[in-house]
């Protein structure tokens, strides 16, 4: 991960740590919204601008400021203490070849819910039925306490 800000400096970085580790996964935050294009061309896979995330965000609050406050209370919150976590399964685990409804997520872990998946191509099953096969190489996007995370989680790696 890298913060410097600097698309130079991140640049540099990002060749140097590529070169050193063709397989490292780079993230990088930058204030220069042009240098985008610049960064995904030399292999940055998550870039981050806080002036795109901002104006997102802002927008965001006036077209749905009920959903904005929800996200604040579930992610800030500790009381609350509702999170999001991916759990990405692992071959031949407990719920690898099981549909949602035959691996009883929520019941077993006293509550997690199965928001989104991600497939190993990268593509999104936003809300998934219950029917879905889960299989090794899948991540689950979850919402839950810590405590079903934690469950969850267990049923993914066992």
């Amino acid at each position: 991960m890298l913060a410097t800000g600097v698309v130079a400096e991140t640049i540099l970085i990002s060749l140097t740590a590529r070169e050193m580790n063709p397989d490292i996964i780079i993230s990088a935050r930058i204030d220069d919204i042009h240098a985008v294009s610049k960064l995904r061309k030399i292999g940055v896979e998550h870039i981050v601008t806080p002036s795109v995330i901002g104006g997102k965000r802002l927008a965001a609050s006036i077209e749905h400021p009920a959903i904005v406050d929800f996200l604040d209370l579930v992610m800030k919150r500790e009381d609350l203490s509702l999170k999001l976590e991916e759990l990405k399964i692992k071959s031949g685990t407990q719920l690898d070849g099981k549909t949602l409804i035959e691996s009883e997520l929520r019941k077993t872990t006293g509550g997690a819910l199965v928001l989104s998946i991600r497939k190993e191509n990268g593509k999104y099953i936003v809300s998934p039925q219950p029917d879905y096969r889960i299989r090794g190489g899948d991540t689950l996007i979850l919402l839950g306490t810590d405590d079903s995370l934690e469950k969850a989680m267990d049923l993914g790696n066992l």
